[in-house]
């Protein structure tokens, strides 16, 4: 996202939130979206399945193309996912901040990351390890449902999002 873009988003968002709100900038696991609408008891017992892990500005957090790594929400920073464009160079799909997730595809269908994720400044992630979520499969279907209705709906989000971005821009990222 272009800086003066970046800028206008943040002024936009601070008219608009209420004073007494304070910006967003780190979540607890359970707040996060994706648990957040969760029973109490499930949510607590989901959020001991994540490993919070924190990452260096300019890490890759998944590769293109690499396996299924674990489910990633956002609990602080942005995440950039980028592609590589038929004129071979890198180009910014999307950032993702605090409140949002990625690796939902890979974990679910089995794929490989078909994007790269970076951290943009220093990241705290939550991390569902491949074998916990296969775990929710036998231990705790309902629960594992729930989070997938969940993530479900926070993706197709961010797809109408970045759709609707790259509509605007006429295609060209």
């Amino acid at each position: 996202m272009p800086s003066r873009l970046r800028r206008t988003k943040d002024i936009v968002l601070d008219h608009h939130r209420p004073a007494e709100e304070p910006a967003c900038t780190f979540l607890p696991i359970e707040d996060h979206p994706a648990l957040a609408a969760l029973a109490s008891d499930d949510r607590s017992r989901l959020a001991k399945d994540f490993e919070v892990r924190t990452v260096a500005r300019g890490a890759v957090i998944a590769e293109r193309g690499s396996s299924r790594t674990g489910l990633y929400p956002i609990l602080e920073g942005r995440v950039r996912i980028t592609f590589e464009g038929a004129d071979a160079r890198t180009h910014r799909l999307v950032s993702h901040s605090a409140g949002m997730s990625f690796g939902e595809a890979p974990m679910l269908v089995g794929t490989p990351f078909g994007n790269e994720a970076r951290a943009e400044r220093a990241v705290r992630v939550a991390v569902l390890r491949p074998e916990r979520f296969d775990m929710l499969t036998e231990q705790a279907p309902d629960l594992e449902l729930a989070l997938l209705e969940r993530l479900a709906a926070g993706a197709y989000a961010r797809m109408d999002a970045a759709g609707r971005a790259i509509a605007v821009r006429g295609g060209d990222c």
